[in-house]
């Protein structure tokens, strides 16, 4: 079983370098977080690569805590409600963060509507963490005292390994030779462009 998790991880991991690698270009960390605007390529890229970390987290998380199959059933279940808590969150976080930010751009600025917005904002904010805190609460019950404390351990160490992931394919990018393409005209008025291999 713990073979068929790292086989899963490894193959989850490598297609996230190499469509990160193919594109050449890692988003920052935040881009992650927030959602961009719907339908773009880059909302979709960053959503795709969004749940492939998601899916490696889950692995990862099974194979630290060798939970039976059907406590790992009930803790995913969680897993899963907590992430698209998470989510929804921070979709109405950006969509009122944008309004906030088409509302200073007036001219005549509306003090009663950036008033109103702030205090939804702090209003989502609260609810979102209280709800949040609830969520994570009924998550460490499911738990034995050892698998909270590996739990706890688990988040720490797989977002440090990812960092040290993210940095590394980052590094590996920047030291790729750039690649000159090359301009050969027949004629003044057209041109052919041949890239570099």
């Amino acid at each position: 079983m713990k073979a068929a998790y790292f086989i899963i991880a490894t193959l989850v991991l490598f297609s996230l370098v190499m469509s990160v690698r193919s594109e050449n270009q890692l988003p920052e960390s935040k881009s992650l977080a927030q959602p961009d605007e719907e339908g773009s390529p880059l909302a979709f890229r960053d959503k795709e690569i969004y749940e492939m970390i998601e899916i490696l987290r889950e692995v990862h998380l099974f194979q630290e805590l060798q939970l039976s199959e059907s406590k790992a059933t009930e803790v995913m279940q969680k897993v899963h409600s907590i992430r698209e808590l998470k989510r929804n969150y921070l979709h109405k976080r950006y969509t009122l963060e944008n309004v906030l930010s088409v509302e200073l751009s007036y001219a005549a600025i509306d003090q009663g509507k950036i008033s109103t917005i702030l205090q939804t904002l702090e209003t989502a904010k609260h609810e979102y963490y209280q709800q949040l805190l609830s969520a994570d609460r009924e998550l460490q019950d499911l738990l034995a005292t050892e698998e909270r404390a590996k739990y706890v351990l688990f988040q720490r160490n797989f977002n440090q390994k990812l960092k040290e992931i993210i940095i590394s394919i980052r590094q590996e990018n920047i030291n790729l030779p750039q690649q000159h393409n090359q301009i050969l005209r027949k004629q003044p008025s057209e041109s052919v462009i041949r890239q570099a291999k």
